[in-house]
């Protein structure tokens, strides 16, 4: 596999109008002007407030009229009020706007997912980039693109605060407002610095709090629990629980350190701060310089513009950082895509038709593996030839039907289909060429005829025909809804659970439906006892007559109707031939087939004698 090129450094702005975009796609424009309305007033709220008790004493000072100074008063009181509760109103559509956009913009990563080549899904490259975009997305509002967008309104918020406050500041003295400015940034400085170290620790807090959830949750719970008190294993599972216990305290214990270490210097450095610029206005009242009023309007200005530099700082120190998250999240959505390819004309006239499969010389490594999991396969598969690949666990014969299907790309040599390279293929119509059914079968928490079709659309009278070659209408008819009976009780509490037999049943039924030219088994019956395997087996057989067929399984009594097997070891076919040429031949494929035969005997035995 190619290597992945690194993660791109992308920059605040152009994360910044990206997000900005992807907002608009998905949440409209709406949240916008909650945006606008939200900086505005957050600037005129604050501003009213603080000037308000100026205001009352210049008006009393004024010597107007009782009854006018009260109803300026009055009305002074009203305006604030009437803005209050606008912005109020305003800031909860604000903040429900950010909120319900981080599940919207979560969108593309899930299309993404739906699309995005399989085998890149599955790297460990790709787990890991998936988790870091759940992240961004996922893990609250203080983590990821919603604390990212939302900080720039503040931002915009506070920087027109500050700019509002130094207009205001610097009128008492340049020095005071040089002064004001140093002090509050330092301040921010220090609560930036306390938010670093707490980012820091949360890498330590999310593997406690997954070590607690293997302990709590799937050791002391249900899963595991008749083990613990079976093997008399109490004390040493108390030993665990006392450890995490113990990294949460010393966790905790190292952030209120610093925590309190940031209060008190804070609490220290504001009354420093306040006593200086207090003693300046003081002053210049007490020569004349102020009026009551304007040492009023002065120290709310005062009050308030170190919450705006800090909160100013502030912002931008999350921008920073949760910068990286959005880059993640970008990076995820730009990984992993499926080249589209035109559909060629050859390969639209062999659409439909029966196929041949060729493996020349293909050897795959899985992502971080030294070794190669399969080594020189070269298999041929005539248009409506049948063979079974078999061997024991770990062989491989996974591996090689994900090539064959284009889940996978070989890591050296060619898969061919009617001698034409798979992977020049439209990976949506190649797909459409095969039926396929896996050793972990999936049932879809939906209706069984959505099930059948793995469609919202599908024809009704083909899902019951296709249900009844598969041996389930009788079962499906008797259930309450019939083909339209939710299946799973994941999202219906109604739901109807089907037993192993009933499920590989329904994935013959899907398999039918999709009756296409090739057909893959995976071991798709390996919960199913040997005589219940065979039975299937030869059912699908039945069905597959006029396909390309492959059977895989590490069970050998499935496979004698195939016309050549294939036995796998080690990641390469060692023996090749007819069921009667691999018995003469006396090796691994003899040898399993006697000691399996011979069980399964047993087993019929024992049957017969119950």
């Amino acid at each position: 596999m190619k290597k992945e090129k690194q993660k791109k450094r992308r920059s605040i702005p152009d994360n910044f109008l990206w997000t900005v975009k992807l907002y608009e796609k998905y949440t409209g424009r709406k949240m916008f002007l909650y945006i606008f309305l939200y900086v505005v007033l957050g600037v005129m709220v604050p501003f009213v407030s603080m000037a308000f008790p100026s205001a009352v004493v210049g008006v009393l000072e004024s010597g107007v009229p009782v009854v006018k100074m009260l109803g300026l008063i009055l009305l002074y009181a009203i305006m604030l009020k009437v803005l209050t509760t606008v912005f109020e109103v305003v800031k909860s559509h604000y903040d429900m706007s950010f909120f319900l956009g981080r599940i919207k913009v979560a969108k593309p990563m899930y299309e993404h997912m739906a699309k995005m080549d399989y085998e890149k899904m599955e790297s460990t490259e790709g787990k890991s980039k998936k988790e870091k975009a759940f992240t961004c997305l996922f893990m609250g509002n203080e983590l990821g693109i919603e604390y990212y967008f939302i900080k720039f309104p503040i931002a915009l918020l506070n920087g027109i605060g500050i700019l509002i406050y130094s207009l205001i500041v610097v009128q008492i003295s340049p020095w005071i407002l040089l002064y004001m400015l140093v002090s509050a940034v330092f301040l921010a400085y220090l609560g930036s610095r306390r938010d670093v170290y707490e980012k820091k620790k949360f890498d330590e807090m999310q593997n406690l709090y997954s070590k607690e959830d293997k302990v709590f949750r799937e050791t002391l719970e249900r899963e595991s629990r008749h083990d613990i008190l079976m093997y008399q294993a109490k004390e040493w599972m108390l030993v665990n629980v006392k450890e995490v216990i113990k990294g949460f305290e010393n966790y905790f214990r190292d952030i209120f350190k610093i925590f309190s270490a940031s209060w008190v210097g804070t609490a220290v450095l504001n009354f420093v701060r306040d006593l200086v610029v207090y003693g300046v206005l003081i002053a210049q009242v007490a020569d004349g310089k102020l009026t009551v009023a304007q040492l009023l309007l002065y120290i709310g200005a005062i009050a308030g513009y170190s919450a705006w530099v800090e909160e100013f700082m502030a912002a931008l120190l999350v921008i920073m950082i949760q910068n990286e998250s959005v880059s993640d999240y970008r990076d995820f959505l730009e990984y992993g895509k499926v080249e589209e390819r035109k559909v060629t004309e050859n390969y639209k006239a062999r659409v439909g038709k029966v196929h041949e499969i060729c493996l020349k010389d293909v050897y795959y490594r899985y992502d971080g593996n030294a070794d190669m999991t399969l080594k020189k396969i070269n298999l041929t598969i005539h248009p409506g030839g049948k063979v079974a690949l078999v061997g024991e666990n770990g062989a491989g014969k996974t591996t090689l039907v994900k090539l064959i299907t284009g889940l996978y790309t070989p890591t050296k040599g060619t898969v061919f289909m009617d001698g034409m390279d798979v992977s020049e293929f439209n990976k949506e119509t190649y797909f459409k060429e095969m039926s396929v059914v896996f050793q972990d079968s999936y049932v879809i928490a939906t209706s069984v005829a959505e099930n059948v079709a793995c469609s919202m659309e599908y024809d009704e009278a083909r899902v019951v025909k296709c249900l009844k070659d598969a041996g389930l209408y009788e079962k499906v008819q008797g259930m309450k809804d019939g083909i339209h009976t939710t299946l799973t009780r994941k999202l219906d509490a109604s739901g109807v659970e089907f037993s192993g037999g009933e499920t590989q049943k329904l994935m013959l039924a899907r398999a039918l439906y999709q009756n296409a030219p090739i057909l893959i088994l995976d071991e798709p019956t390996a919960a199913l006892d040997p005589l219940a395997e065979s039975a299937m087996y030869e059912t699908y057989t039945s069905f597959g007559k006029e396909k390309t067929s492959l059977f895989i399984s590490h069970r050998l009594s499935s496979t004698r109707f195939c016309d050549r097997i294939c036995f796998m070891k080690d990641g390469e076919i060692i023996e090749e031939g007819t069921h009667e040429e691999l018995m003469a031949l006396g090796g691994n494929y003899a040898h399993m087939f006697e000691v399996q035969s011979k069980y399964y005997k047993e087993q019929e035995e024992k049957e017969d004698e119950e």
